[in-house]
C-alpha cells in the first residue's frame, strides 16, 4: 500500500498460502483500487511482451543468477532457493553469481 500512488491501483496475481493483512485504511484514504487474478490471457502475454520488447520494462534486475548449461543440477539447487528470482542458464555462460 505505502508504494502505489495516490488513486493507483494494485492487481494481485496468484494466491497467498496464507491470509494477508490489508491496511484497509489506507486503501480509502489513498483511494487505491485493488484487483485480484489467478489467471492470464493470450492478450496479457502479449502485451507483457510488447512492453518488454520496447524497452518500457527493464527485466534484467529480476535475473538473480546466470550459470552455463554444465551447472544444470547447481542452477536448480540455486533457484530453489527463496533469494533467487530467474536463473538463466547459457550455454558458454560464466557464472555471475551463486543465488
Amino acid at each position: 500500500m505505502e508504494l502505489v500512488r495516490i488513486r493507483g491501483q494494485i492487481v494481485q496475481v496468484g494466491i497467498f498460502k496464507q491470509p494477508v493483512p490489508i491496511d484497509m485504511r489506507a486503501l480509502n484514504f489513498h483511494e487505491v483500487d485493488l484487483v485480484g487474478s489467478r489467471v492470464y490471457t493470450p492478450e496479457d502475454f502479449h502485451r507483457a511482451i510488447a512492453l518488454a520488447a520496447g524497452g518500457q520494462v527493464d527485466l534484467k534486475p529480476m535475473i538473480t543468477t546466470v550459470l552455463p548449461l554444465d551447472e544444470g543440477v547447481n542452477g536448480f539447487r540455486v533457484a530453489a532457493n527463496a533469494t533467487s528470482l530467474k536463473v538463466i542458464f547459457e550455454a558458454g555462460a560464466p557464472s555471475t553469481g551463486s543465488g
